[in-house]
């Protein structure tokens, strides 16, 4: 009785145990196969779980865009931008040139400068030659910091900004020569040499010299796009950048007094005090302090010319009211007399 009831368990028991140990070995696997584990799907390659994820860019393939990026891609490959192009070989010329957005405030005292710029870079590279649909390639800033880039500076500068809002303001052209074009905008406050014997009648040419910081005239020079005798653009007319114009002196139809002449002293100092206020301290007479002086002198000549035209009008007159009660005396006294 107990033998019949046992007898279904002890048969499911193997049922189960040639289920997990036997059947695997029935599809003609060894027996000393390892057993799989629940994680080794991750040892598989990512490819053959979900292709869709990891596609390979086809050689063929006509999109501009997948055709560039691998450009840059094989361009950027053991790319070395330490080393400038024709390094050992040749000088690397870059050519440069200059658009004034705006000019000014020029400062007398500080003898400087401010100029708003596009600075604007070009030199060749025969790393970075390419053959594709386009000739020239934009970018943006983003590549100029894994290629070679001058190592450009201002001799005279003060202070420089590069613009960056919203972004960098750069821009970089790749042809297919190998030829790269590279502006930025920059704000440059430069220094002035000024010489101030004719001030302010004074004219000045203030420079921005610039050049490379880390290499020598044997190594990278640079040249100007529009040639030497051509840097900034005059207008036609010849007009030019006055910063002082004289202000006329209306003379009113006062009677004129000695006081006048007390008040036109205060002017001429209160003049000459300003004056050198808005000037650096030199150690030389400007123009401006010539002209000071002579207006002075014309000044106190003009109050020496009206004491001595006040004495001697008085001392006429003082004469004059003498001889006027003797000529009375006398015709009282000698009537007949006419």
């Amino acid at each position: 009785m107990v033998a019949s009831t046992i007898s279904p368990f002890v048969i499911l028991s193997l049922s189960l145990t040639f289920a997990i140990f036997i059947m695997p070995n029935s599809e003609g696997q060894p027996e000393n196969s390892r057993s799989q584990s629940p994680f080794d799907f991750l040892s598989k390659p990512i490819s053959r779980l979900s292709p869709k994820h990891a596609p390979d860019i086809p050689d063929d393939s006509t999109d501009n865009i997948t055709i560039f990026t691998r450009i840059l891609d094989r361009l950027l490959d053991g790319y070395d931008n330490r080393l400038r192009p024709g390094l050992g070989d040749a000088v690397t010329e870059v050519k440069t040139d200059i658009y004034v957005t705006s000019f000014g405030p020029v400062s007398d005292t500080d003898m400087e400068y401010t100029i708003d710029v596009f600075f604007r870079q070009t030199w060749h590279d025969e790393r970075l030659k390419f053959d594709g649909p386009m000739k020239i390639l934009p970018l943006n800033n983003l590549l100029a910091s894994k290629i070679w880039t001058p190592d450009t500076f201002f001799h005279n500068g003060k202070k420089s900004v590069a613009h960056n809002m919203t972004t960098p303001n750069k821009l970089l052209r790749l042809v297919d020569n190998g030829t790269l074009l590279y502006t930025m905008r920059l704000t440059i406050h430069a220094e002035c040499p000024m010489h101030l014997e004719d001030f302010p009648m004074d004219v000045h040419a203030c420079p921005l010299k610039f050049g490379s910081y880390a290499y020598t005239t044997a190594e990278v020079v640079y040249s100007w796009t529009l040639g030497k005798n051509k840097s900034v653009e005059v207008a036609q007319d010849g007009s030019r950048l006055n910063q002082y114009d004289l202000l006329g002196h209306v003379v009113g139809t006062e009677i004129i007094r000695s006081s006048t002449g007390v008040t036109t002293v205060l002017t001429m100092t209160t003049l000459s005090i300003s004056a050198r206020n808005s000037l650096p301290k030199v150690a030389y007479a400007t123009a401006m302090d010539w002209f000071i002086a002579v207006c002075y002198a014309f000044v106190f000549s003009a109050l020496i010319e009206f004491a001595t035209v006040n004495y001697f009008t008085k001392r006429s007159w003082a004469w004059e009211g003498k001889k006027v009660p003797e000529a009375l005396e006398m015709k009282k006294t000698f009537p007949e007399f006419p």
